[in-house]
């Protein structure tokens, strides 16, 4: 498959334990150590490693941390992709599982075919040409809906770009930098890949998100997002259809959680960032 030493699912346990090692400096078998060492390369903070299943998928585990500030933390985000999938959005396929006590979400990789050969993909970073080196990765959702057009990609990209956007902002989700959107490219035409890294995060940054709402601003409330409806194509009428349809699919939101396993505290979190 071409994925090098990455272990398989039975592993999962043993990488757990090996997250809470390193955290306490211990001593952890090298192909551990080297497994989660190479999780950044999927991006993010969380400690994560890439694995096989049974049928050779590529999959990411992000495991708990003795450093969150919440327990079960990755059950934050299978509840950001859980609501996205209810939105219509696309997602990777994923599930959580518990593991040593603690809650593991499991991802399954979207950047790689079947064969494992990796998809060509650019970040939003790439797209609007943010120097790596930048400590303000600057991003806009209005300037990408721009580059879109100037691609001449279908308009249902930029309605979806707008979807995603909208979704963000009412999930409370800050964190939407612009290495966390992806775009296919097979040397032509750009398309939408899944989201992904979709946290709730309880009202963190006060409202700012890391990806321009408007042309001018980084506040993420629904009314900048109608404002910039028309760098996306869209009249302020279709872009509060597409606000109240998605603000409709969050009136269940406990529900969600609940059946995900997020219990009172996790609930309390998510309940801090939600703009319905």
């Amino acid at each position: 498959m071409g994925y090098g030493e990455v272990l398989p699912l039975t592993a999962l346990p043993d990488l757990a334990e090996a997250v809470s090692g390193i955290e306490q400096s211990k001593d952890v078998p090298s192909r551990y150590r080297f497994a989660l060492a190479h999780g950044p390369s999927v991006g993010g903070r969380r400690p994560k490693a890439d694995f096989v299943d049974e049928n050779g998928q590529l999959w990411i585990a992000k495991f708990t941390s003795g450093m969150d500030v919440l327990d079960d933390f990755p059950l934050l985000e299978a509840f950001g992709l859980a609501m996205a999938q209810r939105c219509g959005i696309a997602v990777p396929a994923f599930q959580t599982r518990r593991v040593r006590g603690g809650a593991v979400l499991l991802v399954q990789r979207f950047d790689r075919r079947p064969d494992g050969i990796r998809d060509h993909v650019l970040s939003v970073r790439s797209l609007l040409q943010v120097p790596e080196a930048s400590l303000d990765l600057d991003g806009s959702y209005p300037a990408v809906a721009e580059l879109l057009r100037r691609q001449g990609t279908p308009a249902d990209i930029g309605e979806r770009w707008f979807e995603r956007m909208v979704f963000n902002i009412v999930l409370g989700n800050t964190d939407d930098h612009p290495l966390n959107h992806l775009f296919g490219w097979d040397g032509r035409d750009l398309r939408l890949m899944p989201a992904f890294d979709l946290e709730p995060c309880g009202g963190r940054d006060g409202g700012r998100h890391q990806m321009r709402i408007s042309p001018d601003s980084y506040e993420g409330t629904l009314d900048n997002a109608v404002a910039a409806a028309a760098e996306f194509g869209l009249s302020a009428r279709q872009a509060w259809a597409c606000i109240e349809r998605i603000r409709g699919e969050f009136v269940g939101w406990r529900t969600v959680a609940q059946a995900l396993g997020c219990g009172v505290t996790l609930q309390g979190h998510i309940k801090a960032g939600l703009r319905i």
